[in-house]
């Protein structure tokens, strides 16, 4: 019973020697953002402070219920709890210049935030202007972040992709060229005034340009012929074609069929959920669909 009364009365020190307490951290709420180089077009415009943008001049082809007029202005005015655009800035002003996002307000109407204004600064003049970002039209954005830009264009220049896809157009006819399965050099990004995007100009072996707005549908050639020494030409071909076969490979499909938009886990192994088809993947390897 002594010794027991002992080592109770040691315990606290013999538990302060082993033990190392840290002090307790104080909450940080505040979320950081990261521009993310590899996208043009952020999910949060938190990530464009700090970043330069070109704004894409319009073409009188452009054809949209989203009109560039209006999304532009000196400054923002704020009553009863809504924010709106002060003194309007025509888009003929701004088109074909590049801007540095030093900052951003909230829109609000009513107290309900509807979106952003994007603080930019003239890189030549260093005059403000605001830029409306709301959140109805959160597919338009006519510019070009030029982070991007450079870091696309450094990891990509002169690398040759395969087009899973069927057609494309002349970029200076505009003709629909059959294009699928065939071979073309990344050369820049472009800024396309027809609507208003970013655009991924390329060239293929007969000296023949396109642009389009997405690289979805390009494959590294270099990861095609990878594949095709891995797993077989006849597969490559198939997934390049868009079907999918029993025994295919997982990284196989994702060329037939893109990203799956869930992977479901069970027994059986993997579900791949795409918009009309489910997928079954067990071992790295396609066992069935429907």
């Amino acid at each position: 019973m002594r010794k027991l009364a002992i080592f109770l009365a040691l315990l606290p020190l013999i538990t302060a020697a082993q033990v190392r307490v840290a002090s307790a951290a104080k909450p940080n709420n505040a979320i950081e953002y990261r521009y993310d180089s590899t996208k043009n077009v952020m999910r949060f415009v938190q990530y464009y402070v700090g970043q330069d943008l070109f704004v894409i001049p319009v073409s009188s082809s452009y054809k949209s219920s989203i009109n560039p007029e209006g999304r532009f202005g000196k400054g923002i005015k704020v009553t009863d709890g809504s924010t709106w655009l002060d003194g309007k800035v025509s888009f003929n002003e701004v088109q074909g210049k590049t801007f540095h996002v030093t900052g951003i307000e909230e829109k609000k109407i009513r107290g309900q935030l509807t979106g952003y204004f994007l603080i930019l600064e003239d890189k030549e003049t260093g005059e403000e202007v605001y830029f409306e970002n709301h959140t109805q039209f959160i597919g338009f954005f006519p510019f070009i972040t030029l982070g991007f830009k450079e870091k696309y264009e450094r990891v990509n220049k002169d690398k040759k992709f395969v087009f899973r896809s069927y057609t494309l157009h002349d970029f200076d006819t505009g003709e629909k060229i059959d294009a699928h399965k065939t071979t073309w050099t990344f050369k820049e990004i472009i800024a396309m005034p027809d609507v208003m995007k970013a655009g991924y100009y390329l060239v293929n072996d007969g000296g023949i340009a396109t642009a389009v707005e997405s690289m979805d549908n390009f494959i590294p050639k270099s990861d095609i012929d990878s594949y095709a020494k891995k797993y077989g030409k006849e597969m490559v071909d198939a997934a390049l074609d868009g079907n999918v076969k029993v025994g295919m490979a997982s990284d196989l499909v994702r060329i037939a069929k893109g990203q799956p938009e869930h992977i479901n886990s069970a027994s059986y192994g993997q579900q791949w959920v795409y918009k009309n088809m489910y997928i079954y993947i067990k071992n790295g390897k396609v066992t069935g669909w429907n």
